[in-house]
Parts: C-alpha cells; structure tokens; sequence
C-alpha cells in the first residue's frame, strides 16, 4: 500500500495560482482582477462540502476574459483540483532529445507538472513524484495522431527518496475521431490510447488530441504507484 500523495489543496486551488501567473505582468484591469476573483468564488463553491447542488466552477464567459494558458489538473486517487499556470517553456532543441513544446506547469504552492506536448514527463511536490519519463510511443502517436507501439523508460522516487526505474513496453490504439466539450466549449478530437505493460500490471493512459493540430485539450495519465493517475483538460486558449 501506498502512502497518499500530497494534495493540491483544493479550497486554495484556481485563482491563487492565476493570480501567481498574472503577478508578473503588472498591467492586469481591476476587471480582469474581479474575473480572477469570480473563478476564485467558483471554484469554492465547486469543492465546497456544503454545497451538494455546486454549480459548475468556470464558465467559458470567464474564460475568454483571462489572458494566457490554463490547465485544469486533478489526482483521481484523491480528488485533489487545481487550476495551473505555465512557469517554464522550452521548445525545439532547448526541450531536450525528444524536442517539441515542454511545458511546466505550476501551482501557488509549487506543485508543478511538466508536459511535453501534452505527454506528462515529471512531477514535482506531490511526493513519490514522476523523476523523469520518455515520451516513448505516446508522444509519437500524440505528434502523428495515430496508432504506434514501443519501449520507454520512467524513473519514480520511492517513499524513501530512492529512484525506482520502470521500463515499459506499450501500444496505442486509436480509437478513432470524438467530440469532446470542456467547459461549453466542443472540440474534435481523435482518441489515443496507450496500453503499457510490465512486470506486476498495465498501465492505460488516454489522449484526446485535436483533429486538426497537437493540442491534447484531454489526458488521464499515470503519474506512478504513489501519486496514480492525473487527468488534464486544457481550458485555454
């Protein structure tokens, strides 16, 4: 049994986090500080034990005011939510061997996820985090929105801080085209799924990925035997 992951602290989650990403513009409207306080009152009421009826926590009316990249990111194994601003970007050659958009995604309380195209390759903060991961078969067929098969090579950190290496063998299947809406807003997708087998189990991890583009608007994947899997939905742009 695994000790449980640490929490992103959902009473906390969604405007603290944008309110971290604005900081550093320094032009922000006091309309777009009250939109940023509106989504922050959303998502209370979303997680609010109290609230049995919660409304939906965002709207796309807010979305379209705010500036920028959003994700929205939850641990299933706890319910844990937060909404998440991107602290780092790499791309090309400055992303490393594999290439690509690598994105870090960070928390208020420093919690970061990293994606590679919308493949997760690290965690940071959670506990028994994601060290490091090849995008392996999945970001090939993330990139070519197809099917593909292969090996890849994840490294865990253990309870006790050690590094557990898992090296996968994997396929993906395309499960063909599907519309998905995510916050009102419907997208054509094509539905990857990659199977990953090794010694003691298997491992699914989902991709919706845009029909005509790389965006990876929905995910859930496996962040490793402590933290489980992550789902992942692009709210905007």
């Amino acid at each position: 049994m695994f000790a449980k992951p640490g929490l992103l602290r959902p009473a906390l989650l969604a405007a603290l986090a944008l309110l971290a990403a604005c900081s550093n513009r320094g032009d922000e409207t006091s309309a777009t500080l009250k939109t940023l306080a509106a989504l922050q009152a959303a998502a209370t009421r979303a997680v609010s034990p109290d609230e049995a009826a919660a409304q939906p926590p965002l709207t796309r009316a807010v979305l379209n005011t705010i500036d920028g990249e959003f994700i929205q990111a939850e641990i299933e194994k706890t319910g844990s939510r937060a909404f998440m601003y991107i602290s780092a970007e790499r791309n090309g050659q400055a992303a490393g061997s594999e290439g690509g958009r690598l994105l870090v995604w960070r928390t208020e309380n420093d919690v970061s996820l990293t994606l590679r195209d919308g493949v997760l390759i690290e965690t940071r903060g959670l506990g028994g985090d994601l060290v490091s991961a090849e995008g392996g078969p999945a970001l090939a067929a993330v990139r070519s929105r197809s099917a593909g098969q292969g090996a890849k090579r994840q490294v865990y950190s253990a309870l006790d801080n050690k590094p557990v290496v898992m090296n996968f063998v994997c396929a993906v299947d395309d499960l063909g085209p599907e519309t998905i809406v995510i916050v009102e807003r419907r997208h054509a997708t094509r539905h990857l799924r990659e199977t990953c087998e090794l010694k003691g189990g298997t491992v699914v991890n989902d991709y919706w990925v845009d029909s005509r583009g790389p965006t990876v608007w929905r995910s859930r994947q496996w962040a490793g035997p402590n933290i489980g899997y992550v789902t992942f939905r692009q709210l905007t742009p």
